[in-house]
């Protein structure tokens, strides 16, 4: 019930929660707005999936958590990596968890989102501020690299998008089973050439009430 903060040395004893099949996340997790700071996770060739969880199952839940100065690293894995700040993979329900002045680095084969690499289930009320994005052979989502199911009331500020393969300021990619709604993205730094301000590329999910600075000379969806 208190604040975690972590050092370069104590952040090497951190595991990702539900790494292995047989206990993958499927409880409630409630942060009651504590936040975690200082982690960092140089990533390896043990596991795919990274995130505070790695695979949330769609019993599991996890709300009111704050993720703060946290980073994600591959130093040398060649392993391709499902990296999100929050949860690898989400099953399960997102709800009220903020991520602030973090950031994913990954030059090798990788899909990043800024709350939860692949969706599945419901993130719902969360934000990406002031996160980095950082690498050449990255597909990147400002909230989540594939969405399947629903994002709701989210939005992304001042992110970062370096040198990325291809981005979308709140998603790289939904499909026809995604909801995108009442989100917004403002004042993205964009140092890569395929990026969409709200998606990279629909394929036929839905997005209503969606919002970006018409300034930034992005197109709203880069692709499709």
């Amino acid at each position: 019930r208190n604040d975690l903060h972590f050092t370069e040395e104590t952040s090497k004893d951190v595991q990702p929660i539900g790494t292995n099949s047989d206990y993958r996340f499927r409880d409630r997790f409630d942060g009651l707005g504590h936040t975690i700071s200082g982690l960092q996770v140089v990533m390896d060739n043990k596991n795919e999936h990274y995130g505070i969880f790695a695979y949330i199952l769609a019993s599991g839940r996890v709300e009111n958590l704050n993720v703060d100065n946290c980073s994600y690293t591959n130093a040398t894995s060649t392993q391709t990596k499902y990296v999100g700040m929050i949860a690898g993979w989400n099953y399960g329900t997102i709800i009220g968890c903020h991520v602030r002045s973090c950031r994913i680095e990954n030059n090798r084969s990788g899909y990043v989102g800024g709350i939860v690499c692949n969706n599945w289930g419901s993130v719902l009320d969360c934000t990406v501020n002031d996160m980095q994005f950082i690498g050449s052979r990255l597909n990147v989502g400002g909230v989540c690299y594939n969405n399947e199911s629903d994002i709701v009331n989210c939005y992304v500020t001042q992110c970062s998008f370096i040198d990325n393969n291809y981005a979308g300021g709140l998603c790289y990619n939904m499909t026809s089973f995604g909801n995108l709604l009442n989100c917004y993205v403002y004042l993205l730094n964009v140092e890569s050439t395929n990026v969409g301000a709200l998606l990279y590329q629909n394929r036929g999910g839905l997005m209503d009430c969606c919002y970006y600075q018409e300034a930034s000379g992005l197109k709203s969806i880069y692709s499709n």
